[in-house]
């Protein structure tokens, strides 16, 4: 594979994983609202909305180790999508 594939490989592996921290936030967020309901929920409430700005900023430091780029996939991975691409190649 050239290192323009693995690039754009590793780059689709943060931007999955920043999709997925966020839908993470939205669910975070959904049951602030329905703990918000409650009485006697503001304990609860009050946990949930604190993981979720936990979730929010390591979203953001996710976000900015993809703007920064110094990363590459490992080793193993480059060896399956290899394996992979010389398979369709078939």
């Amino acid at each position: 594979m050239t290192p323009e594939q693995l690039r754009a490989a590793a780059q689709a592996r943060v931007l999955n994983a920043l999709e997925r921290i966020e839908r993470a936030q939205g669910e975070l967020a959904s049951a602030c609202a329905d703990l918000s309901s409650l009485v006697g929920g503001i304990p609860v409430w009050r946990a949930t909305s604190k993981l979720h700005d936990r979730v929010k900023a390591l979203w953001h430091r996710v976000e900015n180790f993809r703007r920064l780029g110094r990363f590459q996939l490992d080793s193993v991975n480059v060896e399956a999508l290899e394996r992979r691409e010389a398979t369709s190649q078939q």
